[in-house]
């Protein structure tokens, strides 16, 4: 199927702000098998060293040297949603796994102030041992363990982007939202899925907490990214988070695997009088409901166009 679809949306007041125009969207029926992920080889972070730019600012690269055999991993830091968000350590250790992947994000120093919604986006590229040379890894899977909350009025959320599917227990407590990238994320049709815990909090980092954990499996691939965000109902002293992102797969009770169930292919937004048109095209839609579109002026607030 290869729908092209048109929707118009107000314009905003500045035409020239219109990459930061996103659409997010949002699909209500999936694809579920129920079957085991397969084994893969695991891959090994530790040892993270700043290989360019400022410790915990926009475009710093860090290096995990020899994540499998002959390969390192690259960790660029692209944005965050707000300055208040900041980057407390590239890789806590001594506490949850060694062999994870465990940024620790806060959000205002720790405090949230009252309601709120915060990520930092990082960029993880596979490269040759020892060099820049962009190697492609033919099968991975990272398991986001422990997205839950503070017990309180915080909770977590990972987003991973371009993953081939994804593998959650049938009593899964995360909530998923299908999305796409920005406007200009939008014209390479680049798709994700945004893991939302709850706010109970699962004690230590417990691999058995599959209730609260997500598996991604990724194909063929040398790049992709991934959001460490997290979201406050009100003022709350626990916005200081740790993520663990462990690089193999999980045993579940109860598996669900689900395929992404839209590929867009084009995405484009053209001005016409006093509107904005939108027009994307799809190579398939499995079992998806909708579409919404959300627009904003800030990049940040949204409101359904």
């Amino acid at each position: 199927m290869n729908p092209y679809l048109t929707m118009r949306a107000p314009l905003c007041a500045n035409l020239k702000k219109l990459a930061s125009i996103a659409a997010v969207l949002f699909l209500s029926l999936f694809v579920s098998i129920t079957a085991q992920a397969g084994k893969v080889p695991e891959l090994v972070w530790r040892n993270a060293v700043l290989e360019s730019g400022v410790e915990g600012a926009d475009g710093a690269i860090y290096r995990f040297p020899k994540v499998s055999s002959d390969v390192d991993a690259l960790v660029k830091i692209k944005k965050r949603s707000d300055p208040l968000v900041t980057l407390v350590t590239i890789d806590l250790t001594g506490q949850g796994w060694d062999k994870a992947w465990q940024p620790q994000v806060a959000y205002n120093g720790g405090y949230a102030p009252g309601a709120a919604d915060w990520y930092m986006e990082f960029e993880i590229t596979f490269v040759d041992k020892e060099t820049s040379i962009p190697s492609v890894v033919e099968e991975f899977q990272v398991t986001a363990l422990d997205i839950d909350g503070n017990g309180d009025k915080i909770r977590e959320y990972v987003s991973f982007y371009n993953q081939k599917s994804f593998l959650t227990e049938a009593s899964t407590l995360l909530g998923n939202t299908s999305l796409l990238d920005d406007i200009l994320g939008l014209l390479g049709g680049i798709v994700g899925r945004r893991f939302d815990g709850p706010t109970l909090n699962f004690l230590n980092i417990d691999t058995s907490g599959t209730a609260v954990m997500v598996t991604n499996t990724y194909e063929n691939n040398n790049k992709f990214k991934v959001r460490t965000g997290g979201v406050s109902t009100a003022a709350n002293g626990a916005s200081d988070r740790m993520y663990a992102l462990y690089f193999k797969s999980f045993d579940y009770t109860a598996p669900n695997e689900f395929a992404l169930p839209v590929s867009v292919i084009n995405w484009g937004a053209t001005t016409n009088n006093n509107n904005v048109d939108l027009r994307w095209s799809t190579t398939f839609e499995r079992n998806s409901s909708h579409f919404v579109i959300e627009k904003s002026t800030d990049g940040k607030h949204f409101t359904d166009a």
